[in-house]
């Protein structure tokens, strides 16, 4: 989705890289995007669980409590580290190409 995003993208960041932009604003436009997007699902299934669905899970867990504070952070820090994993291939390709040639 990341990639897709960016490549969508491509002559906008090569105008702003014409304009001026150095790398280190493209790697903060892509990652920064990438983020928001990839913030919101942790953030909405931390909500749902902890209201919604512990109280429905509850008779089904054995020995851990339904709302345990270690899976609650631990998850959602979990998936935020992988986006930035997802964000590099995009950021390589949005930083190394010359904005003359993409807007050629």
């Amino acid at each position: 989705m990341i990639s897709f995003k960016v490549l969508r993208r491509r002559r906008e960041i090569a105008v702003r890289r014409a304009l001026g932009a150095t790398r280190s604003d493209v790697v903060r436009l892509v990652h920064g995007d990438g983020l928001r997007s990839t913030a919101l699902g942790p953030a909405g299934g931390v909500a749902v669980a902890s209201t919604a669905v512990a109280p429905l899970l509850e008779s089904m867990l054995f020995g851990i409590e339904p709302l345990d504070a270690a899976v609650l952070v631990s998850a959602p820090v979990f998936l935020l580290i992988m986006a930035v994993g997802a964000c590099l291939v995009p950021t390589f390709r949005a930083t190394g190409e010359e904005p003359g040639s993409v807007l050629r």
